[in-house]
């Protein structure tokens, strides 16, 4: 069942690729970029607030936009550019790809299955970028218009503007993209994507939810079979949920009833935006849905240790196999890719070494052996109103072993391994162990692609037959004065 899902996101082929490219050519040109050995699905989203194709039920993103011959482009009395976002390509391109090409879905498809990859649809239900710009050019009509219809327009915030699914209005249109979705296009899978963005209900009311997206899961399992009895194949049914199982539930998503009844078939767990979250309670999570329902670890570009690193260090290529091998070796079934975009340089750390990834990173007979780093990041979702865990860095160290639990996943024996910690100050006297028996301080390794990190960097190499597969447990001292660890990390050389 192993495997890599792509999540090709809503404007990446349009904002990041020159007019020219909007064609079939180029469309495949793209889906050669994804095609590694290991890629089973490329989930296609078609819709922020507005639809990135002709859609008869969401207005197509293009639509009352006016371009000028100076090559502006004006929507509501105002100039449309490429800031905070860029719109103004997504849009014009979008418009082109459309004039050129006959079907674009079809073209992906099709050509997709050629490949030997499955292709779905990836449906965004809440999407509230720049939600606080009234104006802006990708909002809805109906989001505009209805403003009752949010969750909480009070708050001055993103989520506060997102639409509240306790309403049948929003339920039906949301309803009525997914059946046009699956009725004119020949997909192999539709994703109910909830990362984008919850919460979905006013606050105090996510239990109530729980019976108001049962109902609408149900009614997506419906469309679904409806879809495959027309096509004469299969037709599954996905969701992206919140990497903790009660936060998951608090906010109104009852996976758990909705494996049960078989109304989804992959349930994909994972963080928000923030970074990956490097410790998923993904065994927890497959006591919960047995094993009959694919479950797939979720993977941001963004790999940060707390909310006060800036964004800008993504997933490097062995970054990204740490991930996988701990995922993998955890019960996870498949690893999914959320912004990780072929054309978007800012949502890629290396494209070449990605394609790597693609390569060996979905299975953990040839991801084990890779070199790979395991960080320490963080989960960034909460309920509204619960406590908030928090990051486990920056971590407070003296005289006392303060300690850091690491899962690595499998294929440890005989490997060549370093812990590497940033800190404040990193004295000689500091010790760290690995499993009880100390480590010995060392030389950085050859190049270390360095994180965004406070303080200076230090290694310490792990002594043979220490490391083992699974959890293992860092500690650390710092006898003759405190000192805070920013960065943690067990890197594991190739195997020889």
């Amino acid at each position: 069942m192993a495997g890599i899902i792509i999540n090709e996101d809503f404007e990446n082929f349009m904002a990041s690729r020159p007019m020219e490219k909007m064609t079939e050519a180029g469309l495949k040109e793209q889906i050669d970029n994804y095609a590694g050995k290991q890629v089973e699905m490329i989930v296609f989203c078609g819709n922020g607030m507005r639809a990135m194709f002709d859609s008869h039920v969401f207005e197509p993103l293009w639509k009352d936009m006016e371009e000028l011959p100076d090559g502006r482009l004006m929507f509501r009395g105002a100039e449309v550019t490429n800031d905070p976002l860029p719109v103004k390509n997504n849009a014009m391109n979008c418009k082109r790809l459309y004039e050129n090409c006959k079907n674009p879905f079809k073209t992906r498809i099709d050509y997709a299955r050629s490949k030997g990859i499955k292709a779905g649809a990836s449906m965004r239900m809440n999407d509230v970028h720049w939600a606080l710009k009234p104006d802006f050019l990708m909002h809805s009509d109906f989001w505009r218009e209805h403003p009752e219809l949010r969750r909480a327009a009070y708050q001055p915030t993103w989520t506060g503007q997102a639409l509240d699914y306790a309403r049948p209005e929003v339920r039906e249109r949301s309803l009525a993209l997914i059946r046009e979705y699956l009725d004119r296009f020949d997909f192999d899978a539709i994703e109910v994507d909830w990362m984008r963005t919850p919460p979905h209900f006013k606050p105090g009311f996510e239990e109530q939810g729980l019976h108001f997206l049962n109902d609408f899961m149900r009614q997506v399992r419906l469309i679904a079979d409806q879809a495959a009895e027309k096509s004469g194949h299969g037709v599954d049914v996905l969701v992206r949920v919140p990497t903790d199982p009660d936060t998951a539930r608090r906010q109104g998503f009852d996976v758990v009833r909705w494996v049960k009844e078989k109304w989804v078939s992959h349930v994909t767990v994972t963080n928000f935006y923030a970074t990956t979250d490097f410790d998923p309670p993904l065994e927890l999570w497959r006591i919960l849905l047995g094993n009959e329902v694919s479950l797939a670890a979720g993977m941001d570009i963004n790999c940060r240790q707390n909310f006060n690193v800036p964004l800008g260090f993504r997933n490097t290529g062995d970054i990204i196999k740490g991930y996988a091998a701990s995922f993998l070796h955890r019960g996870a079934d498949k690893l999914y890719f959320f912004n990780h975009m072929d054309g978007n340089k800012s949502c890629m750390y290396d494209f070449n070494q990605f394609r790597n990834v693609l390569d060996c990173a979905g299975s953990i007979e040839t991801v084990g052996p890779e070199k790979r780093r395991h960080v320490v990041t963080f989960d960034d979702t909460t309920a509204p109103g619960s406590p908030f865990k928090g990051p486990l860095l920056p971590l407070k160290v003296d005289a006392y072993n303060a300690e850091i639990r690491i899962n690595v996943g499998g294929c440890t024996a005989e490997r060549d391994a370093v812990i590497i910690l940033a800190a404040d100050k990193l004295n000689d006297l500091v010790k760290v162990r690995l499993n009880t028996v100390y480590c010995i301080k060392c030389a950085m390794p050859e190049n270390f692609e360095k994180p965004l990190a406070k303080g200076s960097f230090g290694a310490w190499k792990i002594p043979a037959d220490v490391l083992h597969d699974g959890d293992n447990v860092i500690e650390i001292e710092s006898p003759a004065e405190e000192i805070y660890i920013d960065w943690c990390e067990i890197l594991i050389q190739a195997k020889d």
